[in-house]
């Protein structure tokens, strides 16, 4: 618990592989995802991308989660969402029940949330997705290092991201 399972180097490395090895580009952004959840352990997570046309994010993969209706179940902050989809700029709280900036938000005291950290996926062309993860059951489960290594880890999934968006589909919402 708290920490890694593997070092950035490899993490970075495992990305950029499933990006130039694409065969599809569900089965990329997959890979990279599996690969994150992995390195982290985290108790939650999933990966939203931007969809330009609706001018709206979808979820394209999820860890211990219902991807089909996790925003509108209230299973996580929609303040942490939009606060790293406002400033680009990613977000942890190492308890998220007594963090000032969460704490009287409904989504946080249902959800009992603790560790979170969620940061953007960018690209030179501004915010392509969001990566989010979180713990339920322990306080600070999440570092600084961590927010700095899932950044970085981001950057890497934007060149994937970037590669593959033609391909990608949004699933459609129930």
């Amino acid at each position: 618990m708290g920490e890694r399972h593997c070092s950035l180097d490899e993490l970075n490395a495992r990305i950029e592989r499933h990006g130039a090895s694409a065969e599809n580009a569900e089965n990329a952004l997959s890979c990279c995802f599996s690969d994150i959840v992995e390195c982290f352990k985290p108790g939650r997570a999933f990966m939203q991308l931007y969809d330009e046309q609706k001018d709206d994010f979808f979820i394209i993969a999820g860890h211990n989660v219902d991807t089909s209706h996790v925003i509108e179940s209230e299973q996580l902050s929609l303040t942490i969402l939009n606060t790293v989809i406002k400033n680009e700029e990613p977000v942890l709280t190492a308890d998220a029940m007594e963090d000032i900036r969460f704490s009287n938000k409904s989504s946080v005291v249902i959800s009992g949330l603790r560790s979170v950290l969620c940061s953007p996926i960018l690209s030179d062309e501004g915010l392509l997705g969001i990566f989010y993860m979180d713990n339920n059951f322990y306080k600070g489960v999440f570092k600084k290092e961590d927010m700095a290594s899932l950044e970085a880890a981001c950057r890497k999934l934007a060149m994937v991201v970037k590669k593959v968006r033609p391909d990608i589909k949004p699933r459609e919402r129930d």
